[in-house]
């Protein structure tokens, strides 16, 4: 894998960010959804997220910003350092990865993703996970040129609850 982009750095996401991951929630999430997902709810589920781990700084939750070294923001990526029940040893779990849609196609993501392979050794985490909607065609390439390969399959049917 080549190193990141030149010019790059990460750094701990704080208040003042707010705004700029807000804005990114939507990126989260593709066109082609399961049927009993609604993108509004989805949405601000995202928003509530990110904005609960930023204000709370929960442990083992790392959102970091990617920005370039004139400070502009470039995109987001959300770690988490957790227990693998199956293992009982730490995995590192890319929560969220996003950047606006004028930096795709240029490097960044490729650069996010190697910030957080070494994130990941250097928290001794044995593996790198990450969940994708089926329908992120775009980000499941690049995870898989990352090497990543399907773990388990979490399968969903809507409820008669609801």
């Amino acid at each position: 894998m080549s190193d990141p982009l030149p010019n790059l750095h990460f750094r701990l996401a704080i208040e003042s960010d707010a705004s700029f991951i807000d804005m990114l929630a939507p990126r989260l999430i593709p066109e082609e959804m399961p049927s009993y997902r609604k993108r509004n709810e989805v949405v601000a589920g995202l928003r509530t997220l990110q904005q609960q781990h930023l204000h709370d700084n929960p442990p083992g939750s790392y959102l970091y910003i990617c920005e370039h070294d004139q400070g502009q923001h470039i995109g987001l990526i959300h770690l988490q350092r957790e227990h693998d029940v199956m293992t009982g040893r730490y995995n590192a779990h890319i929560l969220q990865i996003a950047l606006p849609e004028k930096y795709e196609a240029m490097g960044f993501g490729r650069a996010m993703m190697v910030f957080a392979e070494t994130w990941a050794n250097q928290h001794q985490c044995d593996l790198l996970t990450l969940n994708v909607f089926p329908g992120s065609i775009r980000a499941r390439r690049l995870y898989e040129v990352f090497g990543f390969e399907t773990d388990q399959l979490r399968l969903a049917k809507q409820t008669e609850s609801r």
